[in-house]
């Protein structure tokens, strides 16, 4: 029995899977010099908001 490939997609419903779905490295664009000081100070906020 022959396995057909599946083509790598990008998942929005559930954990990431590489082999399976594209993966973005979400820490390759921070610039930790930029936001040690206010995560030191504590003083951050999360932009993820809940879906309705």
């Amino acid at each position: 029995m022959r396995v057909r490939a599946v083509k790598k997609f990008f998942n929005t419903a559930g954990p990431g899977i590489s082999e399976d779905h594209y993966m973005v490295d979400p820490l390759r664009r921070v610039n930790y010099d930029k936001i040690a000081s206010p995560i030191d100070q504590k003083r951050y906020f999360s932009s993820i908001k809940a879906r309705r």
